[in-house]
């Protein structure tokens, strides 16, 4: 098991290097056929490994954002079809971005993976780290509701409870305050009127 665990982990190694190298020859977005391409190296492989890949997509997302700091999302055959070479001075909006975000409409799964590479004006990218802070904000919620019934019903104690949902969110409060995004609270700018 284990050694089948490193031959895997050694696989993801040589796709996500496959995807790095890529991204430096100026393919920020590679569909699967792409990745296998250039992972072949020129030889004839067997259309399970282009499967192998596409099951593998996470996994190389994962390895490029840990070992190469590259920022990447999965994108889904609509961004291909109708994304990947837009014209110029094309906008797109965050309902046009959520339909090209694998995981995001629901309705397609990922074939490529994109690199972030537009800044502050990467509509997909924003669109894709919204989601995951939406997604992350209702699981935090959940549980807090959840620790809230254990709570009323007498199953945890209201400091044991609480020492959880801090140990929970002290890391992403400081990672937050860290990047300066949780801001002091803003000063009143109007008086109340006395009535």
């Amino acid at each position: 098991m284990a050694q089948s665990t490193m031959k895997r982990s050694q696989q993801i190694d040589a796709y996500a290097a496959a995807v790095a190298d890529l991204f430096k020859t100026g393919v920020h977005d590679p569909h699967i056929e792409e990745i296998l391409e250039r992972y072949a190296k020129g030889l004839l492989l067997p259309d399970v490994v282009a499967d192998d890949i596409r099951k593998s997509l996470s996994a190389i997302r994962l390895r490029l954002d840990a070992d190469y700091g590259i920022k990447t999302m999965l994108v889904n055959r609509v961004y291909y079809a109708r994304f990947r070479h837009p014209v110029p001075d094309f906008e797109m909006t965050e309902i046009e971005a959520r339909q090209c975000i694998s995981g995001c409409s629901g309705r397609h799964g990922a074939c490529g993976i994109r690199e972030h590479v537009g800044g502050d004006e990467d509509v997909l990218y924003s669109t894709y780290e919204k989601n995951l802070a939406t997604n992350g904000a209702s699981k935090v919620g959940a549980v807090v509701r959840r620790l809230g019934e254990s709570v009323r019903d007498g199953s945890l104690t209201r400091d044991h409870a609480a020492e959880i949902v801090d140990g929970a969110l002290a890391p992403v409060v400081a990672s937050a305050a860290e990047m300066g995004t949780l801001s002091p609270r803003r000063k009143r700018t109007h008086r109340r009127l006395k009535s």
